[in-house]
């Protein structure tokens, strides 16, 4: 069976808007019985980002080929992976710490991409992967003060991951409850759609 890898960062977990989005995708992902569903839940890892001696060590590691080595388990599982959902609201123009925290342990040469003498070539078995956000603020898709999704697929295709997509709600803090219910349902009824072809 397929392996898909859910990437879990919605910190506020059942309180999370992002959550009910991804979600409702994984439950329309369920009823196909294709893939293998793996869910990592980054609120629940102490996790920050690589400090001087881990990333020496790492580093060492790489230039000794050693792979074995269990700081490389995260990336292996997500070059491994058959398709990706990564579910993150929106923090600070970007994702929450923690997720970018994961990006450092994932992407290690060797493992998620290669060095080629072009530059590199990305080693991920993914052919697509979703990134599914909420945010608060009035902040449209492709606005240049929104960086998660423009991040992810950037670092999705340098690991070699052909096929990007997204769904976002957005200005959810800034109206009545009866327009975030609509945004909300939209959005989960664009995440349902996209399981169907995922």
């Amino acid at each position: 069976m397929n392996k898909l890898l859910y990437v879990n960062a919605c910190i506020r977990g059942e309180k999370s808007r992002t959550k009910r989005i991804a979600d409702a995708f994984l439950a329309e992902i369920r009823t196909r019985n294709e893939y293998e569903i793996e869910e990592l839940r980054l609120d629940e890892l102490s996790m920050e980002g690589l400090h001087r001696e881990e990333l020496e060590r790492r580093c060492r590691l790489i230039e000794e080929g050693n792979y074995d080595d269990p700081v490389f388990d995260y990336a292996k599982q997500f070059r491994d992976a058959d398709r990706i959902l990564i579910a993150a609201p929106f923090w600070d123009m970007g994702t929450p710490a923690v997720l970018r925290a994961y990006v450092e342990r994932v992407s290690v040469e060797g493992i998620t991409f290669r060095s080629v003498p072009e530059g590199s070539v990305g080693n991920c078995r993914a052919k697509k992967a979703l990134f599914v956000t909420t945010r608060g603020f009035n902040i449209p898709d492709g606005a240049e003060m929104e960086q998660g999704t423009a991040y992810f697929r950037a670092v999705l295709k340098f690991w070699g991951i052909p096929v990007f997509d997204s769904v976002s709600a957005y200005g959810l803090d800034r109206c009545s409850d009866e327009v975030r219910a609509q945004r909300l349902s939209s959005a989960i009824e664009r995440a349902i759609v996209k399981a169907r072809v995922f």
